[in-house]
């Protein structure tokens, strides 16, 4: 493995900018520390931090400019200071403080292999702590062609910080190549969901906090696996990708018009005939599903597009009361109704504890209780789930992600995919990416959340399924008629 070289300072005026006790860009400074929101803590509390990444992986049809592409990502960690962070594990309250590398570490390293696949595996499964190593980071494949892997840990942003990320990179990429480099804007904005909540009236905030002590109940109508879908394993774990062909995405589309729904809402239903139907899994009463908001959705325009690289989404679960021989198209239905109420009343994601935090009264409440607290009760309580049989189950939306990708040098991107995390118990994500059209599903799991065979099983359902739909969608062949004697 070749690292990149360091940017010198006639090489960008990124470079320029020098470490100091507060750093300065221009009229802008950066302090040397910034506060864990408790998004982020939620993050870290989950456990398995080192594991909590969210990756997009970029085939192109040839080689890109690889020292460009480190000084455009450069120019993002500036503008994005919480990527030139480490987390601090502190004891009261965690905090990100300000790395001292920033401007030498590692951010894109190239590699040449003759088994780009395997390459990409062991990238992709490689742990990432965010006390210690970067934020992001990003390896070139390089064969006859490139493939390009963004990496990033969960607990500095999320899958929309990411794709903001990437954005921006292609951005500086491409105004390097026309012209010199232009210091970036510091994003110095809040990460925390009160940026989200100040918009909110009181009696919409009374709602939230509502709507989430009422999903508390339901979230006990989870998934139960079987004892021997569930290995003993905790450590390691891989990530299990399914392409579909574009017709496919095609029929899934048509059915969310033909419902006035979203392709998220269709997937949620595959995913619930898929566990209900190939893997047998059970519940009580009811069992539920959920998918990834967006909180950005919830601010104005102009704040949504200057919004940082923070954890701003939540989970919005709907439970779905419906035998497991139910149809598609009525599951579609029952979450669809669910999903157009919480988005009328402007509650869909919220009932999540990240955005229940961050109100003012519970956040006064809570300022006397030590993390290092919340830590150890947290672990007691969930230590049972973590090696139990209990799962609940999700799927995020990344949507169609051809436009982040422009040419870079005539170089084209001919695919695109995203992946999560790798998940070890108790909560089984899926993600789901389109590129022209084309669906691809991911999974991360160890053997304490699903055997390996578990895992192709579902994935192979929810192919079943959309490939069903797809068949189904076909229009009938006209009957042809034959003449006599010729």
């Amino acid at each position: 493995m070749e690292p990149m070289p360091t940017l010198s300072n006639s090489e960008s005026s990124v470079a320029e900018f020098s470490p100091s006790a507060r750093w300065s860009f221009g009229r802008q400074v950066c302090p040397q520390r910034f506060p864990a929101n408790f998004a982020d803590m939620c993050q870290f509390l989950v456990g398995h931090a080192n594991t909590q990444q969210v990756h997009v992986i970029v085939r192109y049809d040839g080689r890109i400019d690889a020292t460009h592409l480190q000084r455009a990502l450069r120019m993002v960690v500036v503008a994005e200071p919480i990527l030139g962070c480490r987390f601090v594990e502190h004891w009261y309250r965690p905090y990100w403080q300000r790395r001292d590398d920033h401007e030498s570490m590692d951010l894109c390293t190239v590699v040449e292999s003759v088994y780009p696949e395997r390459e990409l595996a062991e990238f992709l499964e490689a742990e990432m702590d965010p006390r210690v190593d970067p934020m992001i980071h990003v390896r070139v494949i390089r064969g006859d062609r490139d493939t390009l892997c963004y990496k990033m840990n969960h607990v500095a942003g999320d899958a929309p910080s990411l794709m903001k990320i990437i954005a921006m990179v292609s951005k500086n990429y491409l105004q390097g190549r026309t012209g010199p480099d232009v210091a970036p804007t510091v994003n110095l904005r809040s990460r925390d969901h009160s940026e989200v909540i100040r918009h909110f009236p009181i009696s919409h905030r009374l709602r939230v906090i509502g709507s989430f002590l009422a999903n508390q109940r339901k979230t006990r109508n989870l998934w139960l696996l079987k004892a021997d879908q569930v290995g003993e394993r905790r450590d390691g774990g891989h990530y299990y990708i399914r392409r579909l062909e574009p017709d496919v995405g095609v029929a899934a589309a048509k059915l969310a018009k033909r419902k006035r729904t979203t392709m998220t809402v269709v997937m949620l239903a595959v995913l619930y005939r898929t566990l209900r139907r190939h893997i047998g899994v059970t519940g009580e009463e009811g069992l539920g599903v959920g998918t990834t908001v967006d909180h950005r959705n919830y601010l104005p325009a102009k704040e949504r597009e200057l919004s940082p690289v923070a954890n701003l989404s939540g989970p919005s679960r709907m439970f779905v009361p419906l035998p497991a021989d139910a149809s598609l198209e009525q599951v579609v239905e029952v979450i669809n109704e669910q999903f157009k109420r919480s988005h009328k009343q402007r509650l869909l994601g919220l009932n999540y504890p990240g955005v229940i935090l961050a109100m003012p009264v519970i956040r006064w409440l809570l300022l006397p209780v030590p993390f290092g607290w919340v830590h150890r009760l947290l672990k007691w309580g969930t230590r049972s789930q973590l090696r139990g049989l209990v799962r609940a189950c999700g799927l995020a939306n990344a949507g169609e992600m051809a436009p982040l990708f422009p040419e870079f040098d005539g170089v084209k991107v001919v695919d695109a995919l995203a992946t999560v995390s790798i998940y070890r118990a108790a909560g089984m994500g899926f993600f789901m990416s389109q590129f022209n059209g084309a669906v691809t599903i991911s999974l991360g799991a160890t053997e304490s959340l699903a055997k390996p065979e578990v895992c192709e099983l579902i994935l192979d359902g929810i192919s079943q399924e959309l490939c069903s739909l797809e068949e189904s969608s076909r229009p009938m062949p006209s009957a042809s008629t034959e003449v006599p004697g010729q």
